[in-house]
C-alpha cells in the first residue's frame, strides 16, 4: 500500500508542499491476547512508529501525482529520514485541520521588478552539465557583460561600468579553423587521457572551440566524473561526484595526475560498496579504508614534490579523501 506524504516548508511564504510517495511499512504490534480494555489503558506504551519505504523513490512531475478522489489527504509531522525510510511518531492530520491553523497570508501587490541579469555558472556546474546533456556547448554558456548600477555613461546618474563585448563565438567561424581546435584538443587527450572506459569514475580534459577563442588553448582543465550509477554512492558517503582541476593555476601534469587519483579512490572504495550482498546496511571500517594501496604513477610524482607547494595541498586533500559513513 502506498501513501503521498506532505512536507510543509515554512522557511517562506507563502507555505510549499513536497510529495513524497512511499510504501506504508505495517507495524509490529505485540501479542494482546487476554489483556481486557482496561488492562490495556493502564499501560504506558510508546506512540505508534509509522515507517515509510521510500527505496524506490522517483521523481515525477506534479499532473503525474494520482490521488483517490474519494480519498482523504494527510500530513505527516516531524518527519525523520532513517536509511532508506521516513519515520514519524506523530499521528497523520487531516490537510484540511492543517491550512485551518495556517495564519492567513496577505497577498500585497509586489512593486514591479527590473531585469535582473543571472548569475554566472561556476566551471564545475558548467562542466557538470556538458557532461550530462551532450547536446549542449560551451556556446550555450555565454553570456554578456552587463554594467552594474544600470544607466548612465560617462558622469551619468547610474554610473557603474560600461559593457564589455559578449564572449559569444562567432556563429560565422570558420569550419577548418574549426576542425583545427578540436585536432588539437584530440591531441592533448590522446597525450594525457587514459581508457576509464569500464570504470565508474574517470577523468576527462576539458577544452573546444569556446577555450580556444577565450582562453587561448583547446584545453583548460582536467575533471574527475563519476558516472550515473555512482553517484547515489557519492551522496550516501560524502564522496565528490567531480572534481576539476585547471591548467592556469596548476599545471597540465599536476591536474591530471591529481585527478587521475581522485578517480581511482572513488573507482576502489565504490567497489568495494558495490559488491557487497547487502549495500543498503554496508558500512566502511577503518581497516576497509586503510586498505587502499596508490599507484605507482601517483608514488612517484607525489614524492618529488616539495612540501611547501601547491601540490602538496593537493596531495593532503585527496589522501584524506575517503567515503564516510552516515
Amino acid at each position: 500500500m502506498r501513501r503521498s506524504i506532505i512536507r510543509c516548508s515554512r522557511s517562506s511564504l507563502p507555505y510549499k508542499a513536497v510529495f513524497i510517495e512511499g510504501i506504508f511499512v505495517p507495524p509490529v504490534v505485540p501479542a494482546l491476547d487476554g489483556v481486557s480494555p482496561a488492562e490495556l489503558a493502564a499501560n504506558d506504551m510508546d506512540p505508534m512508529l509509522l515507517t515509510l519505504d521510500i527505496s524506490q523513490l522517483t521523481y515525477k512531475l506534479a499532473q503525474e501525482i494520482e490521488f483517490d478522489p474519494e480519498g482523504q489527504v494527510f500530513v505527516l509531522s516531524h518527519l525523520k529520514f532513517v536509511g532508506e525510510t521516513l519515520q514519524s511518531y506523530i499521528d497523520p492530520v487531516l490537510l484540511e485541520d492543517v491550512l485551518l491553523g495556517l495564519p492567513a497570508q496577505r497577498h500585497e501587490e509586489a512593486p514591479p521588478k527590473g531585469p535582473r541579469a543571472r548569475p554566472p555558472l561556476t566551471p564545475d556546474l558548467r562542466a557538470q552539465l556538458l557532461e550530462e546533456f551532450p547536446w549542449l556547448t560551451t556556446d550555450d554558456f555565454a553570456q554578456e557583460s552587463r554594467p552594474v548600477g544600470g544607466g548612465g555613461g560617462d558622469g551619468g546618474a547610474g554610473g557603474g561600468e560600461a559593457p564589455r563585448a559578449p564572449m559569444r563565438l562567432d556563429p560565422k567561424t570558420d569550419e577548418e579553423r574549426a576542425a583545427e581546435v578540436r585536432a588539437r584538443l584530440l591531441a592533448v587527450r590522446e597525450e594525457w587521457e587514459l581508457d576509464w572506459t569500464d570504470l565508474w569514475f574517470y577523468v576527462r580534459l576539458l577544452g573546444g572551440k569556446w577555450t580556444d577563442e577565450f582562453k587561448k588553448t583547446a584545453a583548460d582543465a582536467a575533471c574527475m566524473f563519476a558516472r550515473e550509477g555512482a553517484k547515489s554512492w557519492c551522496l550516501k558517503f560524502r564522496f565528490p561526484k567531480q572534481k576539476a582541476l585547471y591548467f592556469s593555476v596548476y599545471g597540465i601534469e599536476t591536474s591530471n595526475l591529481v585527478t587521475r587519483e581522485w578517480a581511482r579512490r572513488g573507482e576502489f572504495y565504490f567497489l568495494m560498496w558495490y559488491e557487497e550482498d547487502m549495500p543498503a546496511i554496508f558500512v566502511y571500517s577503518d581497516a576497509m579504508i586503510e586498505s587502499y594501496v596508490p599507484s605507482m604513477e601517483w608514488c612517484e610524482w607525489a614524492t618529488r614534490q616539495d612540501v611547501d607547494s601547491i601540490e602538496w595541498s593537493l596531495i593532503e586533500a585527496v589522501q584524506c579523501a575517503a567515503p564516510v559513513n552516515q
